[in-house]
């Protein structure tokens, strides 16, 4: 079974992260190249997870037109870039979405595979694209924070939401989003995430993590479901899932 080695997923993060301190150039090529495998990746990923027969998601969802404009506006707003890693994974590969957070049809799947536990949380893949909808929204809290906080002093850094968090993925009250804040570190660790499962992740950093870095070890490591890592009924399903995606 061809399957990520955990030695190379480590060799990858290490790679990254010299390369995002390094200059902009050297973080800017390893985040492209990180991103475009990483597209390739998630791909075999949904392809494997429709094979166990997972239940209909949307996977890889590709960037739509207009991408820089969005970006330039929402710039624009807040006076200072957004994190450039994010701007990379919004370019290449788009947003992703491995959980149904209409239905929940997802929940019912791990369920019926004897991973219903109240305190567990599968923690589906998933990270927002800059799409209409997520611009839209992010121009009308930026507009009603300028407007609320007029008079009142400099506003706390705006925190840009990515992503429900694992409880909220699955249904059930959870706390705050997973998100970033505006600004040029390559490794700008995303906000209130935690590793959900049972047993510790060995490839993710062992401070904060980085977009990036989140998104190798979630995918490489944990097949795209970090709250099941180290479940013993999840691990054959782990080790299918990951047959023959490529590392980044």
């Amino acid at each position: 079974m061809n399957i990520p080695n955990l030695d190379a997923i480590q060799a990858a993060q290490q790679t990254w992260r010299l390369a995002a301190r390094a200059d902009e150039l050297a973080a800017s090529a390893a985040a492209e190249q990180a991103c475009a495998t990483m597209s390739e990746a998630i791909d075999v990923l949904a392809g494997n997870l429709a094979a166990i027969g997972y239940p209909r998601f949307a996977g890889r969802i590709p960037t739509t037109p207009g991408l820089a404009r969005r970006i330039r506006k929402i710039e624009r707003r807040l006076g200072m870039p957004l994190p450039p890693a994010l701007k990379v994974f919004w370019r290449i590969v788009g947003g992703v979405s491995f959980v149904d957070l209409t239905d929940y049809a997802h929940v019912r799947f791990w369920q019926e595979q004897g991973l219903a536990e109240p305190q567990i949380h599968c923690d589906g893949l998933y990270i927002d694209g800059c799409d209409d909808d997520w611009f839209d929204c992010m121009i009308d809290e930026l507009d009603a924070r300028r407007a609320a906080a007029t008079g009142t002093g400099a506003p706390e850094p705006f925190e840009f939401p990515l992503s429900p968090d694992g409880p909220h993925k699955d249904n059930v009250s959870g706390g705050a989003p997973y998100a970033i804040l505006p600004g040029s570190d390559w490794l700008a660790p995303l906000r209130h995430y935690r590793w959900r499962g049972i047993a510790r992740t060995q490839s993710a950093p062992t401070k904060s993590c980085d977009l990036i870095g989140y998104l190798r070890t979630a995918i490489l490591e944990c097949a795209g479901f970090p709250g099941l890592f180290g479940q013993e009924k999840f691990e054959p399903i782990r080790q299918r899932l990951l047959e023959d995606v490529p590392v980044f």
